[in-house]
């Protein structure tokens, strides 16, 4: 028989698994954001204050107001997969007995191909900020970044100068996802890009009397934020209005998709693929290999072995 627990407690151990185990800061953020109203879900709806008194039934309701509410098919298999891991800790440490998610299926997610810029838009994009000014040629480097690399947001905002390794050619992402360490390519265009903004970045700084080691500073010589970072695209959205580029696309992320899917256009392998994106399993990286059908003719034509006799080296 399950020893009472309260949800509170629940939670409380959770956490203190999580912040032992090492998980990153964004991690803990959105298992807290993801569990805290399912809780409330629990003490409100049905009254329970004691985890053990948690059914298949009653999460399957919770999912349920979900859909409901409008959410998203990937949102709620995002929060249905925080919960499994919420309960799998819970029925592990002996918290539970039995395990309420057992039997729940992952809720299925629509086939999406990813988002990501048209050439078109990736033009404008670059050319719509004013690099002669610093401000302007930072958010330049940032969109840069993005494009050339495909890191994602939070790892681009923690890199620090002493991760570019100019001269070798590679930058270093020390806190990746899963608190993992990789290390990514970065070709001479983007190479003499950093260049020009680190002289910059120096500039500022002692212009300031302002140290710190991170590579996007503020104007006033700080760190970037994550609140400034979200401000940068929030300003070019308005910016880019008649592109008619949906809100929503503006963003990071879409950078990253846009990256590897260029990529593997361009004649890049998936495995490097996954290497330089920081996937662990390369299913992840697979949802890249969708085209349309100008994508796919394009292609056919520059690989077709009819047409190319780049073939006969076999």
């Amino acid at each position: 028989m399950d020893t009472k627990t309260t949800v509170q407690e629940a939670l409380k151990a959770f956490h203190r698994h999580c912040v032992g185990s090492n998980l990153a800061g964004s991690t803990l953020d959105n298992y807290r954001r993801n569990l805290v109203p399912y809780l409330l879900f629990l003490s409100q709806e049905h009254q329970i204050n004691d985890i053990t008194e948690t059914t298949p039934e009653i999460i399957l309701e919770y999912l349920g107001c979900l859909r409901k509410k409008n959410f998203s098919s990937i949102t709620i298999a995002d929060k249905y997969m925080v919960l499994k891991v919420f309960y799998n800790f819970l029925t592990e440490w002996e918290y539970l007995s039995k395990n309420p998610m057992e039997h729940l299926r992952k809720p299925k997610v629509p086939k999406q191909m990813a988002r990501t810029f048209t050439t078109k838009e990736v033009l404008e994009i670059l050319k719509s900020f004013d690099k002669t000014t610093f401000l302007g040629y930072r958010n330049y480097t940032i969109m840069c970044v993005l494009f050339s690399t495909g890191m994602r947001k939070t790892e681009l905002i923690r890199l620090s100068v002493l991760d570019i390794h100019l001269q070798e050619g590679f930058l270093v992402v020390l806190h990746g996802k899963g608190d993992k360490t990789r290390e990514i390519p970065i070709g001479a265009s983007l190479r003499r890009i950093l260049k020009k903004y680190l002289r910059d970045r120096e500039e500022v700084l002692q212009e300031h009397g302002s140290f710190t080691p991170r590579l996007l500073i503020t104007y006033y010589g700080t760190p970037l934020t994550h609140s400034g970072m979200d401000m940068i695209f929030s300003n070019l959205k308005d910016h880019l209005k008649g592109l008619g580029i949906p809100a929503s696309r503006l963003s990071a992320h879409t950078w990253r998709h846009t990256f590897a899917k260029t990529f593997l256009l361009n004649g890049g392998d998936l495995f490097t693929l996954q290497k330089i994106l920081g996937h662990e399993d390369i299913s992840t990286t697979k949802i890249y290999v969708e085209y349309t059908n100008k994508e796919l003719r394009v292609q056919n034509e520059r690989y077709n072995p009819l047409d190319n006799n780049q073939w006969q080296y076999l």
